[in-house]
Parts: structure tokens; C-alpha cells; sequence
């Protein structure tokens, strides 16, 4: 049977404590599940837990981390969306004049951190 169910309409999980199962007090127990975010932005909305079974808990928010995570404030927080997008996106040139070379400067800044270890490499193929 369900053990859980994830509520996405007022976002609360509801735990089924199964007859004959006990939780420990002061045990961690963790829960973990899939969930697909959605394709626009959206701040971590108040979530909420309860209990239903041989026991029943009333329901309440969670805690949220709060730490950061690839350049983004908070973002550990569960359900939050940001979407990658270019926040400075500026194009240069170092001549204008015909038949001289002309160096293109590119000045790009993200919202989020990409690549690995501190190294992006932006290639533009002809």
C-alpha cells in the first residue's frame, strides 16, 4: 500500500504510519520522491507535513535549508525554479572601419553557475 502522498495542490505530504511500524523518538527517518518541476520560475512555497495511521500528527510547515547552491540564493530550497538564463548579454567590437580586422568581444554573465570546476568554455562554430 501508500506509504506517502505528495499533495501538489496545497503542497503537504501526507505519511501513512502503518499498524505495527514505530517511530522512534529522536530516530531521523528520511523520505525521499521524484517530483517534476514545472517550466517557469517559482519561489519554494510553504510546505507542509502530517501523519496519518496509528498515529496522527497535525499538520505543520517544514524547515527549509536555506544554503545556496551553483550561485543561487537559497537554493536547496525544495521546489524553488530558476530558470538559466543570460543576465548581461553584451556584444563589442574594436574597429569599424572596412577591411580591418575587428575583434568581437562577447560579455556574458549568468544567473546560475555553469560548467565545472570554475572553467566554461563558450565555442561558436561556423
Amino acid at each position: 500500500g501508500n506509504y506517502g502522498v505528495w499533495d501538489y495542490e496545497t503542497w503537504t505530504l501526507v505519511v501513512k504510519i502503518c499498524s505495527g511500524q514505530i517511530f522512534e523518538a529522536g530516530s531521523r527517518y528520511e523520505v525521499k520522491w521524484v517530483v517534476q518541476n514545472p517550466q517557469v520560475d517559482q519561489a519554494s512555497p510553504l510546505i507542509r507535513i502530517s501523519a496519518v495511521g496509528t498515529a496522527k500528527f497535525l499538520v505543520t510547515a517544514v524547515s527549509k535549508p536555506g544554503a545556496d547552491i551553483l550561485g543561487v540564493s537559497n537554493g536547496v530550497d525544495p521546489l524553488l525554479v530558476i530558470t538559466p538564463t543570460f543576465v548581461t548579454k553584451m556584444l563589442a567590437q574594436s574597429n569599424f572601419l572596412a577591411e580591418e580586422e575587428n575583434l568581437i568581444t562577447a560579455t556574458l554573465m549568468t544567473n546560475v553557475d555553469v560548467g565545472s570546476a570554475g572553467y566554461a568554455f563558450i565555442s561558436i562554430c561556423c
